[in-house]
C-alpha cells in the first residue's frame, strides 16, 4: 500500500471523505513524520497541520512556504529520510513602495528591540527568534541572525 498526503493551502483545511477527524480537529496535530493520528500512512500537510517545528515547538503557520516545506518533510518521511522539520516561518509584504519580510516565530520573543536598523525578537533566554527588516537585501543577514 502507498503512502498518502493531504495537503490544504489558501483557506479554510478540509479532511476528504473516508478519514474519521473531524473538523473541530483542524488544523491536525501530527507526528514528526507528519503522519495523521491513527492513519500510519496518511501524512498531511500545509494549512492542514499544526507544524512540529524543531526549535519553535508545535506551531500553526499558514503560509505557502511552509505549506512547501512541510511537504518536502513528508517527502523525506515517506522515503525514510529521518529528521526533524526546522524550515524558518518567514512571510514577506509590500505596503506602498516598502517591503516587509519577517523571518522566525514571533510568538516565541519576550522583548524586541532595533538592532543595527533590524527589528529583533529575542526569548526569555536572550536568543533570537525572531526578525523583522523593511528591506529584502536584509533577510539573509536576518536568517543569518536566528542562526540559519
Amino acid at each position: 500500500m502507498a503512502d498518502l498526503v493531504l495537503a490544504a493551502t489558501g483557506g479554510r483545511p478540509r479532511v476528504p471523505p473516508g478519514l474519521d477527524v473531524r473538523e473541530e480537529e483542524l488544523p491536525l496535530a501530527v507526528d514528526g513524520a507528519l503522519r495523521v493520528p491513527g492513519y500510519e500512512r496518511v501524512h498531511a500537510v500545509g494549512d492542514l497541520v499544526v507544524v512540529p517545528h524543531a526549535r519553535f515547538g508545535p506551531l500553526v503557520f499558514p503560509h505557502w512556504d511552509m505549506a512547501i516545506g512541510t511537504g518536502e518533510h513528508a517527502a523525506d518521511a515517506i522515503a525514510g529520510v529521518a529528521g526533524e522539520l526546522d524550515r524558518l516561518p518567514y512571510w514577506w509584504t509590500e505596503i506602498g513602495p516598502r517591503t516587509f519580510a519577517e523571518v522566525g516565530w514571533p510568538d516565541a520573543a519576550v522583548e524586541w528591540a532595533e538592532e543595527d536598523g533590524t527589528h529583533v525578537g529575542r526569548d526569555a533566554a536572550g536568543e533570537p527568534v525572531a526578525a523583522l527588516v523593511d528591506e529584502p537585501r536584509r533577510l539573509r543577514e536576518a536568517r543569518t541572525l536566528l542562526g540559519y
